[in-house]
């Protein structure tokens, strides 16, 4: 494990051992808090975390080098590069790997951009939300004036911060405004002994929203957001002009966690 202590920005005790950390109460406690659940990572290999240059992160991830982080659901790993990342990647990264979609979990849900990034990001909004204010402000409102004071950060932009998939984010968000968000943690969340594909056709049932996912037996991948979005503004009758002009629309504008 590097030590980026020059440059780190969590000024608030944050262990060197990042593996230990994600394990820890001071790091779990908050999330369950927020989402009202018990978490759980795949254990067989443990979750384990690791730091590498730039360069090296883009090999191994070329799909996303330009990401500030990345969850192997392959190896159970995080992956950060060096000074490339804060508070707000680690509980994303974290996230993925306590969904339904982790390692040896429902691994090709996962490459679904909005069922497993989209709800990842839209959670760890919430978390940000409920814990770690000056965090959420960055991450709503980007990296402009907001990051001005952030105890987080010394001289260094708020990019590493700011909110990923906003689109995504955004069709989440309008779904969770007409369900609540306890549908959208339960689809996301794992939980022992419990199927994922039997939480999501009753979840589909339970709202009457048409399966665009599986098709037969296979998984859908392409165009899945545009096809759900229309599958969400069908099954409750949604204005489609005015939900189009929401996904339009500058996402800070949009969010209001409060609701929740």
């Amino acid at each position: 494990m590097s030590n980026i202590r020059e440059r780190d920005i969590f000024y608030n005790g944050l262990p060197e051992n990042l593996g230990d950390y994600i394990h820890s109460r001071d790091f779990l406690e908050p999330i369950e808090t927020a989402l009202d659940v018990k978490v759980y990572y795949p254990d067989n290999p443990p979750l384990s975390v690791k730091e590498c240059p730039r360069d090296a992160f883009n090999r191994i991830f070329p799909f996303a080098s330009g990401c500030r982080g990345a969850y192997d659901v392959k190896k159970n790993i995080i992956w950060l590069p060096y000074d490339g990342w804060c508070r707000k990647t680690l509980i994303h990264e974290a996230l993925h790997a306590m969904s339904h979609f982790a390692y040896d979990r429902y691994t090709e849900v996962g490459r679904v951009k909005l069922l497993n990034e989209g709800i990842a990001e839209f959670l760890t909004g919430y978390v940000l939300y409920k814990n770690f204010e000056k965090c959420y402000d960055v991450w709503l409102n980007g990296y402009m004036d907001c990051c001005k004071g952030c105890p987080y950060l010394e001289g260094m932009s708020c990019r590493y911060c700011r909110l990923s998939y906003s689109y995504e984010v955004k069709i989440v968000y309008i779904l969770a405004e007409c369900v609540g968000i306890r549908e959208i943690i339960d689809l996301f969340i794992y939980k022992p002994n419990k199927d994922w594909k039997t939480i999501y056709q009753q979840f589909l049932d339970r709202h009457s929203i048409v399966d665009e996912l599986y098709i037969g037996r296979k998984i859908q991948h392409n165009n899945f957001s545009e096809k759900f979005k229309y599958a969400i503004i069908d099954a409750f009758e949604l204005d489609e002009e005015e939900i189009e002009d929401i996904l339009k629309s500058n996402i800070k504008d949009i969010i209001d966690f409060s609701k929740f």
